[in-house]
């Protein structure tokens, strides 16, 4: 596991954390326990309507998209991308993430 960050898409205050480099276990710290559960929360009870989680796994990006449920005030995974990054919503938008270079 590498450097990660939590994002509400095209929300403006972006943040970067860099994590240790995990073993064959997954370690989790309190930066990405508030990636995966305190932000989510946060930015859907807020209204912002989709939420992306971009990891590394091998050095390359895995992108997490959610999307908001309005009525239930939380998210649902809309798709994992690994090799490229291809949405319409929240606008179009086509990354090859394979040439994204490698930590």
């Amino acid at each position: 596991m590498g450097g990660r960050f939590g994002v509400p898409a095209g929300y403006a205050g972006r943040t970067r954390q860099g994590l240790p480099h995990g073993s064959t276990h997954e370690r989790r710290t309190r930066a990405e326990d508030r990636d995966r559960e305190v932000k989510p929360r946060k930015y859907a009870e807020a209204g912002i309507p989709h939420y992306w989680l971009v990891e590394q796994n091998r050095g390359l990006p895995v992108v997490y998209v959610y999307e908001l449920d309005p009525l239930a005030h939380s998210y649902s995974l809309a798709g994992i991308f690994h090799d490229r990054l291809k949405l319409t919503a929240p606008f179009p938008l086509d990354v090859d993430l394979t040439a994204v270079r490698r930590r």
